[in-house]
């Protein structure tokens, strides 16, 4: 590890991913901004993603960890967090790119700002056609904040590195919503907040919920679940879960949802997996009023 303390890390966390993962790093590579370290950390890849990331090494300040044994993205993305020297912090997926310039505007605004969080938009890239996702509105707090990608991952953000050493990383075990788990603490310790107009993010979008195997989407709800009990158990145990309830029960929502929204969809166990917030789905304000009426109907059926 470096001594010198840089302004920006970049976290790459990778596993099998060597279809994708040199596009990523010469994303971050050919950036036009140089205060910046490059973490990559492989988590026992069985294919060639160590060796390519490694021709990397000559082109950025490059920190690298590998795990001798598989240990999950969220223990991964943990350790590299660890590996980090550096006074923020942004993760880029090993499948994804950041946008030229991206490290320059968000650095740039931290200066400006002295923001813990930054956020920007996504350019979402589906089938050959983009997107941008924008965060909606003013965000000042959690319950500005509705259960997307644009608000919840961890690529899109520019994070003030010791707020999320301090008790945000992810938790070990969880692998999926593992950025849910890491923003909702972060947003919990007040940050101060800043978002830019300019996208800083790729997101290719490969797979989408409908084309996945049923343990796959099995996998996707019980992490979900589990993310949401920690973070209600990490609410509770500091206090805030008067202050934050309305946000645990959009999390408990959004857990079980695909359970009543594919083609192999169960709606006996959805219905009853949080009665308690289903049976009040209707205050629920970030879901869409249509979504709130139909999931109210079928609760009501199936309770």
């Amino acid at each position: 590890m470096t001594g010198r303390r840089f302004k920006i890390a970049v976290v790459v966390v990778a596993r099998n991913a060597e279809a994708t993962i040199a596009e990523a790093m010469e994303s971050i590579v050919t950036q036009d901004y140089e205060d910046f370290q490059l973490v990559f950390y492989d988590d026992c890849s069985s294919d060639s993603t160590p060796e390519i990331a490694a021709r990397f090494r000559d082109r950025s300040v490059f920190t690298e960890g590998r795990a001798p044994q598989w240990i999950g993205r969220a223990a991964a993305l943990g350790r590299a967090l660890d590996m980090c020297s550096s006074e923020y912090v942004i993760v880029c997926d090993a499948d994804d790119r950041l946008r030229p310039g991206a490290l320059r505007r968000l650095a740039e605004e931290a200066d400006r700002t002295g923001a813990d969080m930054i956020i920007a938009p996504i350019v979402r890239i589906s089938g050959g056609k983009e997107k941008i996702l924008r965060p909606c509105g003013k965000i000042e707090s959690l319950d500005d904040m509705t259960i997307d990608t644009v608000h919840f991952s961890l690529c899109n953000k520019l994070l003030r590195l010791e707020i999320v050493k301090r008790g945000c990383k992810p938790f070990p075990g969880i692998d999926r919503w593992e950025d849910l788990g890491v923003i909702a603490r972060f947003m919990a310790t007040e940050p101060k907040i800043s978002v830019i107009d300019q996208p800083v993010y790729e997101y290719m979008r490969r797979r989408g919920i409908m084309t996945l195997s049923t343990s796959e989407k099995n996998l996707i709800v019980s992490d979900r679940i589990a993310i949401a009990e920690k973070l209600d158990g990490w609410f509770r145990e500091r206090g805030l879960s008067d202050k934050y309830g309305d946000f645990i029960r959009h999390i408990k929502f959004y857990a079980t949802i695909n359970m009543a929204r594919t083609p192999d969809r169960d709606l006996r166990r959805w219905s009853s997996a949080y009665p308690e917030v289903l049976g009040s789905v209707m205050s629920l304000r970030h879901v869409p009023l249509l979504y709130r009426l139909i999931c109210k109907i079928v609760f009501l059926f199936y309770r």
